[in-house]
């Protein structure tokens, strides 16, 4: 279309569906799978939707979008090809089985040649996506006109947020007759005014099945989406990596339970650090992409934000023990998408969806990466659904360093590792809880808690040496008890298993600087900047501070540790190295206010003291002392 044309539009039925499981039937036989989805195709979609006076506007993979010119036949043809699919599944053995969901609207289009596009489509795709496997779901408008007119029956699943779409749009879905099986489908009155018996047409179509030749192509490989506009490299605000980049949005919890929210949350992560461990992906840590938490996210907009081409967001919905979990991987350059799935399945399953994430996101961005690599990867963590949920709970409330949230990680994971002793990675969470209450002198005696600390780490890289987590959780206990060439060397082996993970590069940045190693320190907290750009979180400023301050940047440093000190006023850290850094610049009367505040913590805070709990070395332990005898702390004695 030319700059100069207007856009023609039109009101429209839209139908999008998808084959539902397509990744696992896939995996589990490719060519059977093939072959039977085309046959679906020629056999089933074809003539039903022709029968109801509509077109198929394109197939993509898996799904495919027809417009119809009433509202009335599409919700009909929906139920007819229902039907005629039950049918065809009928004999095959359940893993077999292909079941489609069906999203109906009635909106306005944008129409460009034989192709649609624009609100109306989108609405029609995530209905698509609400629908149960086998299923059909309708927009509200859609309901308005069909109620009076088709003897179904609907159910109000109440107004849905879906991604991209501002407004939630009202949902019904198709009741079943579960009078009739599992598998029929309704013809009998619907809830709404205006029951009526079964259309002629819907029992004839019922028995169709006439040939389809597929327009365009059939890409097995994409399952339609509306496209968007594209990125642009020029406007990207960081550099683009020349590998393989993505940026994972945080999945929407859709669960309606805020208190659920967790779990979305350790989904998220759990996928970003799966994707993390392939060399061959760059990937944007979490908390750079929490700012498009809620928001209908501009794919355009986050990929020149973060400066990466892929993007992967979908969402979650937990009900007791089912779990369904939709994503879609777009490539923001071409402002395409190139595989979208949704998983219906038991909370049980869940450690299997990701699993097949992070392996459909790897064969599309990297498939170069060995079955075998994936295969290690994809065996990590425990099976055991509920001591995953006491870890994400305990890593959740871990995030915020008090002694109270310490506690409460420590207590969640010893319940986790009670409901599977082998679980190393609530072992060696386990293990940080520990070192941190005898680093900050959390516990009575803290020459116990550090040796329970290291043993537990050590433990847990003798369960899963391959581990990038668990390898991070003995880098970490190393540096809190002070032996600091074997946490580098620790923590550089877990950043050659996840080389995309800032934390692992943050946490080798303050063994440098602790070990006396600034430009070192430096260089890692650049990379991990880079791949965490739009981190909330305030510790990188501490370690940035820390390794500035040990480099002689003073003022630099003061600004971190301000910065750090603002965010987490009541722990004591975030003064110590912020009153050393005042005293270093002589700026006497800030280094004296700030001096006071540690010593309304910590009493019997000394410079002695200080050492022997912080384990700093060479010129770092030098500056320390330095700074901290300029801004007027106590020399000598236990702190």
């Amino acid at each position: 279309m030319s700059s100069g044309e207007r856009a023609v539009r039109r009101l429209a039925a839209i139908m999008s569906a998808d084959a539902a499981g397509y990744t696992r039937l896939v995996r589990a036989d490719e060519a059977g799978t093939r072959k039977t989805l085309r046959t679906l195709f020629d056999d089933v979609f074809a003539p039903a939707i022709a029968g109801h006076g509509g077109r198929i506007v394109k197939t993509m993979g898996d799904g495919l979008l027809a417009e119809f010119k009433s509202v009335v036949d599409a919700v009909e043809c929906a139920v007819v090809l229902q039907a005629r699919l039950a049918a065809e599944n009928a004999d095959r053995p359940a893993e077999r089985r292909i079941d489609f969901r069906i999203g109906v609207n009635l909106g306005d289009v944008i129409v460009e040649g034989d192709d649609i596009h624009g609100d109306g489509v989108n609405v029609a795709a995530r209905l698509e996506q609400l629908a149960a496997p086998g299923g059909v779901a309708i927009s509200g408008g859609a309901f308005d006109e069909v109620r009076a007119r088709l003897p179904y029956r609907f159910a109000d699943m109440g107004p849905q947020q879906v991604r991209n779409i501002v407004e939630p749009i009202q949902a019904y879905r198709l009741v079943r007759d579960d009078r009739a099986g599992a598998d029929a489908f309704p013809t009998v009155a619907t809830d709404a005014p205006g029951g009526g018996l079964p259309s002629a047409r819907v029992m004839a179509m019922a028995l169709m099945a006439f040939a389809l030749v597929l327009a365009g192509g059939f890409g097995l490989w994409r399952t339609w989406q509306p496209d968007f506009a594209r990125a642009s490299v020029e406007n990207m605000a960081f550099p683009l990596p020349e590998k393989p980049s993505i940026a994972v949005l945080p999945l929407d919890d859709v669960s309606g339970d805020a208190a659920q929210a967790y779990f979305a949350d350790g989904l998220t992560e759990d996928v970003i650090t799966r994707l993390a461990g392939f060399e061959n992906l760059f990937v944007i840590a979490r908390s750079s992409t929490e700012k498009y938490r809620g928001r209908a996210a501009d794919i355009r907009h986050v990929a020149e934000d973060l400066g990466v081409q892929y993007v992967l967001e979908g969402s979650v919905r937990r009900a007791g023990d089912d779990l369904r979990v939709t994503v879609r991987l777009v490539d923001a350059l071409k402002g395409a998408n190139i595989w979208a799935e949704s998983y219906d399945r038991k909370m049980v399953e869940v450690f299997a969806v990701q699993d097949e994430i992070t392996y459909e996101v790897v064969s599309r961005l990297a498939s170069n990466v060995m079955a075998a690599e994936f295969s290690r990867r994809s065996g990590e963590g425990t099976r055991d659904i509920e001591a995953y949920d006491l870890f994400l709970r305990g890593w959740h409330v871990m995030q915020v360093l008090t002694p109270k949230t310490n506690a409460q990680g420590i207590d969640l994971m010893q319940r986790a590792i009670a409901r599977d002793p082998n679980y190393a990675r609530a072992i060696g969470l386990l293990a940080l809880g520990h070192a941190q209450s005898a680093r900050f002198r959390w516990t009575e005696d803290p020459s116990i808690a550090a040796k329970t600390g290291l043993e537990l780490a050590r433990r847990a890289v003798d369960m899963a040496p391959d581990d990038d987590f668990t390898l991070r959780m003995l880098g970490s206990v190393l540096r809190l008890i002070g032996d600091h060439d074997e946490a580098i060397e620790v923590n550089q082996k877990a950043l050659a298993r996840s080389p995309s993970n800032p934390q692992i590069l943050l946490g080798l940045a303050l063994t440098y600087a602790y070990a006396g190693r600034p430009q070192e320190a430096l260089e890692s907290i650049v990379t991990a900047v880079r791949l965490d750009p739009y981190s909330p979180s305030p510790a990188r400023f501490q370690f940035r501070g820390v390794a500035l301050y040990v480099n002689g940047d003073y003022e630099a440093a003061v600004e971190d540790f301000a910065r750090f000190q603002k965010a987490n006023p009541d722990l004591v850290i975030s003064y110590q190295f912020l009153a050393a850094a005042y005293g270093q610049l002589g700026r006497a009367q800030e280094a004296a206010a700030t001096r006071q505040e540690v010593l309304k913590r910590i009493p019997n805070f000394t410079i002695d003291g200080f050492l022997k709990s912080a384990h700093l070395r060479g010129i770092a332990r030098e500056r320390v002392v330095e700074g901290m005898r300029k801004a007027g702390f106590p020399e000598g004695g236990p702190s």
